[in-house]
């Protein structure tokens, strides 16, 4: 949802998180499915693995909208 604070799809900036080092995770949901991707120093890390995934997994068909 791109009205997640961060204003990219698939990524969440976690501020209670203990660790601080990597506050942004990148998670993938598809069919009820989540997958987590991992988590990131920067917003735009993590919103570049939620891209990767999602062209691995649609291809030709993937869109960034």
């Amino acid at each position: 949802n791109v009205n997640n604070g961060v204003g990219m799809k698939g990524v969440q900036y976690r501020a209670n998180r203990a660790n601080r080092v990597k506050p942004y995770r990148a998670r993938y949901q598809e069919d009820g499915r989540i997958t987590h991707l991992g988590s990131f120093k920067t917003a735009e890390e993590a919103s570049k693995a939620w891209a990767d995934y999602a062209k691995q997994r649609h291809g030709q068909f993937f869109r960034l909208s």
